[in-house]
C-alpha cells in the first residue's frame, strides 16, 4: 500500500509540476519573409546514364548529371536543396536504399544518392554486386529553399 501511495504522489507532483508552465502569450512570429522556394522535376533516361569504375576496372557504378542553373552559389553553400526519387505518386527523399531479388534468388541492394553543386545535380546509382545493370528511366525532383 506503501508503494502505491508513493507512486500516486509521484504521479500528482508531476502532473502540478508540468501543468503549472503556463503564462502570457508572446508576440506573434514573423511570417516567412525573405524565405525563397522551388520544385525542379527532370527525368534520367535509360540512355542517359554513365557507367564508370574504379582504376582496376571494378566496383561499378552509374552517374548522371542534370544542369540546374537555378542553383547558385548562395544556394549551393547556404541553402537547403532536397533531392527525392519520384516513383509514381510516391517521392522518396535521397539516399534511397532498395533491396532486392531476382526469380533466380540472387540478392542485391541498389542505392541512389545525389550531390548537388552551383549549376547541377549529379545522380548515383549503385548496385551492391556491381554487376553491369544500367539503370532504367527515372524521375527525381529537387526542392530549393534559400
Amino acid at each position: 500500500m506503501k508503494k502505491i501511495l508513493t507512486i500516486i504522489g509521484i504521479l500528482a507532483v508531476s502532473t502540478m509540476i508540468f501543468s503549472a508552465c503556463e503564462g502570457p502569450q508572446g508576440p506573434p512570429g514573423k511570417d516567412a519573409e525573405g524565405v525563397n522556394w522551388k520544385i525542379i522535376t527532370f527525368t534520367v533516361n535509360a540512355n542517359q546514364w554513365e557507367e564508370s569504375t574504379d582504376a582496376d576496372g571494378l566496383n561499378r557504378w552509374y552517374t548522371c548529371i542534370i544542369d540546374v542553373p537555378e542553383i547558385d552559389n548562395f544556394i549551393a553553400t547556404k541553402g537547403l536543396i532536397l533531392c527525392y526519387f519520384v516513383d509514381g505518386d510516391m517521392q522518396i527523399q535521397l539516399p534511397y536504399v532498395l533491396h532486392q531479388e531476382d526469380t533466380n534468388g540472387n540478392l542485391w541492394t541498389r542505392t541512389i544518392f545525389s550531390d548537388v553543386m552551383p549549376g547541377s545535380v549529379m545522380v548515383y546509382v549503385i548496385n551492391s554486386d556491381f554487376a553491369v545493370d544500367p539503370p532504367p528511366t527515372m524521375n527525381f525532383s529537387l526542392r530549393l529553399i534559400w
